[in-house]
């Protein structure tokens, strides 16, 4: 395989969210209110289930005599009240509803009431998961983006059923991927040592759950501190290290 440029992977990503933010966009101007409602509707329980598959595949366990079997359930008991507890010090949801706000201004959509949760919940399926970090590293170490084609594949379908539900801010989550995908790319020589195994996998477990409460949000209107509890990611990195 010849070799690509450096977060070629990040790119195509961001352009395949942006273009699926368009396209729901388009198909938004001819949804009505009630079929706009049964679009979040079925959107919120199709994510609870990914986020619930996500969760149970690194819980569950089969064991030698052939019996189901938890696991980490102290990690993710600890992970997410950790984390909860620092993202609610550090205000990371005021930080971010500011950073829609101020997109908003921009942009101009100071009367779409649907902004900042469309920005919100599209932010955290496209940036939360192993794939993402995994991705990232192997097009940072290896020049090999295609994982990360294939996200690029994954997120610009979720962010157009986003986008079709709630608009434009949904299409902005392509500026936090690229931050943060772009990121770890280009630092990926200096990550990748610090990283193991335990630790993608506690990444996984934690965003399958944090995946689960935004379509919980989203399913059943709820307001559930999503963004507070991104800090449990790292938390659950650190469990790894003496758990």
């Amino acid at each position: 395989m010849s070799e690509k440029m450096v977060g070629l992977g990040t790119i195509v990503d961001v352009v395949a969210i942006i273009g699926g933010g368009l396209v729901g966009m388009i198909f938004q101007q001819f949804i009505s209110p009630q079929l706009r409602r049964i679009v979040m509707q079925t959107l919120g329980l199709a994510v609870i289930f990914v986020g619930m598959a996500g969760t149970l595949s690194h819980m569950l366990r089969i064991a030698a005599n052939g019996q189901l079997t938890t696991s980490n359930s102290m990690m993710l008991i600890i992970s997410l009240t950790i984390g909860g507890i620092l993202g609610w010090l550090l205000h990371l949801e005021n930080a971010v509803t500011y950073l829609a706000q101020w997109f908003k201004r921009i942009f101009k959509r100071q009367n779409d009431t649907r902004f900042i949760t469309g920005f919100i919940s599209a932010t955290i399926p496209t940036c939360v998961g192993a794939m993402l970090i995994i991705g990232a590293l192997q097009d940072g170490l290896q020049h090999d983006p295609q994982l990360l084609f294939t996200k690029a594949i994954l997120d610009g379908v979720t962010v157009a059923i986003f986008a079709a539900a709630y608009g434009m801010g949904a299409l902005l989550a392509a500026v936090p991927v690229g931050v943060l995908q772009g990121g770890i790319t280009f630092l990926a020589v200096f990550v990748r040592p610090w990283l193991t195994t335990a630790m993608l996998d506690g990444i996984s477990l934690i965003g399958s759950v944090l995946i689960f409460a935004v379509g919980l949000n989203v399913l059943f209107e709820l307001k559930l501190p999503v963004l507070n509890m991104l800090p449990a990611l790292i938390v659950a990195m650190v469990y790894t290290l003496f758990g």
